[in-house]
């Protein structure tokens, strides 16, 4: 049985996405230490702390088709600059700037800058391991639906708009480099006018892809550049490609779970630590029924609010491993 494992700071043992005859469909989990198995059926809503997107237009049956490429200087531009072994900046989808990733091995990742939207990763030889819905538009005015969007600095409905804004702006490239065979990119996104009228804080976030045989790491640190604290929850809101009906999703045994209305979600978090500390797993089979067979989201998240004194920092780190 193939597994894709996803592992963090939440558990000593690993997230393991694979076939095998159960079916998960919709949950959200959550302690320091995670562990849920689901092998029947979900029935019910979602819990306050765990939002779902949009229903997806029964109308979207067909796979997702590209969307239009076009040549852009600023990719040139920023390939002079940036582009090494291993790393290269190239125009996407809808003109969108992307950063393609290449392993010596063959394995490949695409991140585009808008939203900071990691949304492709190929093992050597293989089929794309993450999921972009059909709906998934590059235009550069709504979020990327797919892959490994970024919710910041909230998390699902609250003060500001659903899952914050840094799904919706363009992330910065702070620096790439190819360090004994895998490639590196560090993205950066700091305030703008735009954050500022909906989150007023001075904060620095980096969020660093490494691409390995057979492994991409992701490194996420949020600094607090304010002379006054913030809050903030967040999470990467993880698209997965699997066929549902032959996926299980393991190494969450003995967790508190928060599928169900009736139970409480208001402080879902026991203990408090300075790296993830909850996962969300999640399938859209009440609302996307042309296309829930086809992916299932395991998030890393952090849903209790983080607070960072000026100069503080807090970092999160995920792997995906074959």
């Amino acid at each position: 049985m193939a597994l894709l494992k996803l592992s963090s700071a939440i558990c000593s043992s690993a997230f393991a996405l694979g076939v095998a005859p159960s079916l998960p469909h919709a949950a959200s989990t959550s302690s320091r230490s995670l562990s849920w198995k689901r092998s029947s059926p979900f029935h019910g809503a979602l819990p306050s702390t765990v939002s779902s997107p949009s229903g997806l237009p029964s109308s979207v049956v067909a796979p997702r088709a590209s969307q239009a490429t076009g040549v852009s200087a600023e990719a040139e531009n920023l390939n002079e600059k940036y582009g090494t072994e291993g790393v290269k900046v190239q125009s996407g989808e809808g003109g969108l700037t992307k950063v393609v990733l290449s392993g010596r091995d063959g394995s490949e990742a695409e991140v585009y800058l808008y939203g900071g939207c990691v949304t492709s990763w190929k093992a050597a030889g293989g089929k794309d391991l993450l999921f972009v819905r059909p709906d998934a538009v590059f235009t550069g005015k709504k979020p990327i639906s797919g892959g490994l969007p970024h919710c910041f600095p909230q998390f699902g409905p609250g003060v500001i708009q659903q899952h914050g804004f840094a799904r919706n702006v363009t992330w910065d490239i702070a620096s790439t480099q190819n360090d004994g065979g895998s490639p590196t990119l560090v993205l950066g996104l700091k305030p703008s006018d735009y954050s500022r009228s909906i989150w007023n804080y001075e904060f620095s976030v980096t969020f660093k892809i490494v691409l390995g045989e057979k492994k991409l790491t992701t490194e996420m640190v949020v600094e607090n550049t304010d002379t006054k604290s913030f809050s903030f929850t967040t999470a990467l809101h993880s698209y997965f490609r699997a066929d549902v009906s032959k996926t299980s999703v393991t190494g969450l045994k003995g967790c508190k779970r928060l599928d169900k209305p009736y139970e409480d979600p208001a402080n879902p978090v026991e203990g408090s630590e300075d790296r993830w500390t909850d996962a969300v797993l999640w399938n859209p089979y009440l609302t996307m029924e042309a296309c829930y067979k086809d992916f299932v989201c395991v998030e890393n998240a952090q849903l209790s609010p983080v607070e960072l004194q000026p100069g503080q920092s807090w970092t999160a780190k995920q792997s995906l491993s074959l």
